[in-house]
């Protein structure tokens, strides 16, 4: 079973780290069954902060293609996103 994002797992997400997101979530928790994308590299964080509740979260773009990016962002205790090891 996955963990949730802590605060330093939140710290580590800059340009250049590698995460994994799903959008296969039930309640904000990944479904047995998730499907998760493939590694993408985090080209810009365009914002960080902690929210009203004291939780960290970050913005960041992510690489997708030759001209393209996605954005993305993640939040203490969220389990939709994984940093890659590698």
């Amino acid at each position: 079973m996955m963990s949730p994002l802590t605060r330093a797992d939140i710290a580590r997400i800059r340009e250049g780290a590698m995460v994994i997101t799903t959008y296969d979530t039930a309640h904000g928790l990944p479904l047995p069954n998730a499907r998760w994308s493939r590694p993408r590299r985090v080209v810009e964080v365009f914002a960080r902060k902690d929210d009203i509740n004291g939780k960290a979260f970050v913005c960041f773009y992510t690489e997708f293609g030759e001209n393209a990016r996605l954005s993305g962002g993640a939040k203490e205790g969220d389990m939709h996103l994984r940093i890659d090891a590698s």
